[in-house]
């Protein structure tokens, strides 16, 4: 897979933003307002440097493979993406709430404030990763002026979003249409299936 210059650029800057990203955290988790810095365990520097140079050449990878190991990977670095989002704002959060009340002349456990908004952040970021994975019908009645007879009591399923790739692919779609078939009367409406990487399973077309 040959890449452009610009997208090598590009690659590099992001590494690079990701790089800063985890070393924002591990200085946050490690830095201690009572000028007593909090030594980080070995095993936090290794995770966070694994991590942290895991979603690019997942990435990459997943738009030029499509079997199991890359799948897992790139679910892996997927996910810690999300909640690396959801860490970087409360180790924001954790240096305002500093800088707030050491004007407001008090002397906040920084370290405390950090373990609490991290774990409010993890939690986020878990349940958005589950909301993310639990499929749910919703119901509406959508009343149409000159609507033709044959329209009339049919159900139509609007199914948008999808975002197919090593995440959600082939199999998943399969349990989406199986959702939907369930429904008596339906018609499908697909107005944009988002594919963000080369699909894991490949798609067969049916006659019918």
């Amino acid at each position: 897979m040959k890449l452009s210059k610009g997208v090598i650029v590009f690659v590099v800057i992001l590494q690079a933003v990701l790089f800063l990203t985890h070393f924002f955290l591990y200085e946050t988790w490690t830095f201690s307002s009572a000028n007593a810095r909090i030594p980080g365990p070995l095993w936090i520097k290794l995770v966070l440097g694994v991590l942290s140079a895991t979603f690019i050449p997942a990435s990459l990878l997943a738009f030029r493979y499509t079997n199991a190991f890359v799948r897992v990977v790139y679910r892996i670095a997927a996910v810690w993406a999300g909640l690396l989002s959801f860490l970087f704002i409360a180790s924001v959060c954790s240096w305002m709430v500093l800088a707030v009340g050491l004007l407001a002349g008090l002397h906040p456990n920084f370290h405390r404030s950090v373990e609490a908004l991290f774990a409010v952040a993890l939690a986020t970021g878990l349940y958005g990763v589950f909301n993310a994975s639990w499929t749910r019908v919703t119901r509406t009645t959508v009343r149409l002026a000159n609507l033709p007879d044959a329209w009339r009591g049919r159900k139509a399923a609007l199914i948008s979003d999808l975002h197919l790739g090593h995440v959600r692919n082939a199999g998943f779609l399969r349990r989406m249409v199986a959702k939907i078939l369930n429904e008596s009367r339906t018609q499908f409406l697909l107005p944009a299936i988002c594919m963000t990487a080369r699909p894991s399973t490949p798609f067969k077309r049916r006659s019918h």
